[in-house]
C-alpha cells in the first residue's frame, strides 16, 4: 500500500485560455517498507534530478492522492525518514524485484523512476 504525492502548479498568467490550465504533476510515491520513489520528468537524470524535482515541488500546492495538502517541509521529512528502508535500486531476492535497469537512477542520494508508477 502506498500514497502518491502531486503538485498542483499555478496556471500561466500570460497563456491563452486553452493553455492556461494548471497541471497536476506526480512527484512520487511513499510505499510501505520502501524508500520514497521520486517521479522523474523528461530530461532529468542523475546530475539534475533532485534539483529539478525541488523546483517542481516548490511550484505549487502539494497534495496526496486523497486530497490532503502537505507542506514541502513535511514531505521532505517523510522522504528523509524513509531513506533507511528498502532500496528500489538493489536486488530484493525475497521479492524477485530488481529495478535498476528499468528506468531508475539516483540523484543526490534519492531514487528516481522515469516510468509511470502512479
Amino acid at each position: 500500500m502506498g500514497t502518491n504525492y502531486y503538485v498542483q502548479t499555478e496556471p500561466c498568467p500570460t497563456a491563452c485560455e486553452h493553455c492556461s490550465a494548471s497541471e497536476h504533476i506526480h512527484l512520487g510515491k511513499s510505499s510501505g517498507g520502501w524508500r520514497f520513489s521520486f517521479q522523474a520528468q523528461p530530461g532529468w537524470g542523475p546530475l539534475n534530478g533532485f534539483t529539478e524535482w525541488m523546483k517542481l515541488a516548490m511550484s505549487g500546492v502539494i497534495t496526496d492522492e486523497y486530497g490532503t495538502t502537505h507542506s514541502l517541509a513535511n514531505l521532505l521529512r517523510l522522504i528523509h525518514d524513509r531513506q533507511q528502508l528498502r532500496s528500489h535500486m538493489e536486488p530484493q531476492p525475497d521479492l524477485g524485484v530488481f529495478r535498476a535497469d528499468h528506468g531508475w537512477f539516483v540523484s543526490d542520494g534519492h531514487e528516481f523512476s522515469t516510468n509511470d508508477f502512479t
